[in-house]
């Protein structure tokens, strides 16, 4: 019969109270497990079994290997813990490296709120190469900075930045400065895009650029692109019940209270995709009797003019009434004014064509009225020269080409004379009375004479 060996023992409590002689073994048979004494500590030290060891205590040692499970959980010297690798590898100088060569690696994370199945809490995902932040519960998805709430994601999926609030798809604010805030890449289209349309440019896309749509000149400028046209809404409820106001046509047209491009429907049209601009007012009808105005023109609060029109015509009046005026008399001299005038024929400069009427100053000199501006005036502005253009880069983001600035010149610009015959009315009539006048007095000395008078 072979020889066996048998060792004091003991429960937990027995042993806490016992203090073994120094190199003594004996076992704790609630723990099932050894305790190993230095004949001065009561209780002794246990001794964790081969397996599946149970421990309550605190683990203490060096800055050892440990791996458990072939690599299933390591520890390697640095502190760098690995799961599922026996080499965690990181960007950092301490952590965690989550592996799995056979498919996705997951960190799932529940708490006293959630369930614990695999359809509960949080799992941070790599799968694929993508990674997944996969929130399980009807809950947020939270991002915090120094110590307070910058974004989150609702459980239907609506992006708030900057506020709680989740009226729409994406919902951006902040206390000061630019809400959205966008300098453009390192790419051709560096001058910065916001898109929105289904994933591709197509026939439903549009987007706002700084500067032009793909390449970086007028940077300082706003583009708008829409394929089909611009709509501008108002609305005095919620967003998205809204009416048209004023609308872009695809074709550069501009429609004022209207949505149509024809001259049946009420409101301003200025329509583009001729050779030539063309202003369309229409009304659908008339208020009242009589003219009404079509446009009105005011300076400092007082009308000082109108355009006005009819089932059959249009005017142009410029504002006359009594009341707007003082020391009115008589027109004198007209006939002597209307002699110094000095009427032409000509050719235009800029295509050649035959017309006739006044030369600005020669007119202006007899009858101030009728001209604005002064002979010969000039203004001094900025030309550009060449414009602006930015830096490029490559894919790293090296500088390729440096930034230019643009250039400009200062210029003297001709300020062109303009002339509006209407004002020669008053003198073309009190000249054609004057006229009259001698025509009656020497029409009644022709009489005389006839009948042998004096």
């Amino acid at each position: 019969m072979s020889t066996q060996l048998k060792l004091r023992r003991g429960t937990t409590a027995q042993h806490s109270t016992f203090t073994g002689a120094e190199g003594e073994v004996t076992v704790d048979t609630d723990k099932d497990t050894l305790v190993v004494h230095d004949g001065t500590t009561a209780g002794g030290k246990p001794v964790l079994p081969a397996s599946n060891p149970s421990y309550t205590g605190t683990l203490t040692g060096g800055t050892g290997v440990v791996n458990l499970g072939s690599g299933q959980v390591y520890k390697d010297a640095s502190g760098n813990v690995g799961i599922g690798t026996s080499s965690p590898t990181l960007g950092g100088t301490r952590g965690i490296h989550i592996a799995n060569s056979s498919g996705d690696s997951r960190l799932h994370l529940t708490d006293n709120t959630t369930g614990a199945t695999a359809n509960d809490g949080t799992e941070l995902v790599v799968a694929n190469g993508d990674f997944y932040i996969d929130q399980k519960e009807a809950k947020s998805v939270i991002v915090y900075t120094n110590g307070a709430e910058r974004a989150r994601i609702d459980s239907s999926g609506r992006l708030s930045i900057g506020t709680t609030a989740a009226y729409s798809t994406l919902n951006v604010n902040g206390a000061t400065g630019a809400k959205i805030f966008y300098t453009g890449g390192t790419e051709a289209d560096s001058s910065g895009v916001l898109a929105l349309g289904d994933g591709s440019r197509s026939t439903n896309y549009v987007g706002l650029y700084r500067g032009d749509a793909l390449t970086t000149s007028s940077l300082a400028m706003l583009s708008v692109e829409a394929y089909a046209g611009i709509r501008f809404c108002s609305s005095s409820t919620v967003l998205g019940s809204n009416t048209e106001r004023a609308r872009i046509m695809s074709d550069g047209s501009f429609l004022f209270g209207k949505t149509t491009a024809d001259v049946t429907s009420a409101g301003i049209q200025f329509e583009a995709g001729l050779n030539y601009g063309r202003f369309n007012f229409t009304k659908a009808s008339a208020s009242g009797t009589g003219a009404t105005p079509a446009m009105s023109f005011y300076y400092a609060g007082t009308g000082v003019g109108q355009i006005t029109n009819t089932s059959t015509g249009t005017a142009y009046v410029t504002t006359s009434d009594y009341r707007l005026k003082e020391d009115v008399a008589p027109m004198t001299g007209a006939l002597a004014k209307i002699a110094l005038l000095k009427p032409c024929t000509y050719k235009w400069k800029s295509d050649g064509s035959d017309s006739q009427g006044f030369i600005a100053h020669e007119l202006q000199a007899v009858v101030p009225d009728c001209v604005v501006g002064e002979k010969d005036a000039v203004a001094l502005q900025q030309v550009e020269i060449s414009p602006a253009v930015t830096a490029t880069f490559d894919a790293d983001g090296n500088e390729l080409t440096p930034a230019i600035e643009a250039v400009f010149e200062e210029r003297e610009v001709p300020q062109y004379q303009g002339i509006d015959t209407s004002f020669l009315v008053a003198t073309l009539t009190a000249a054609i009375q004057e006229q009259q006048t001698l025509i009656t007095a020497l029409t009644a000395r022709i009489d005389i004479l006839e009948q042998g008078g004096v």
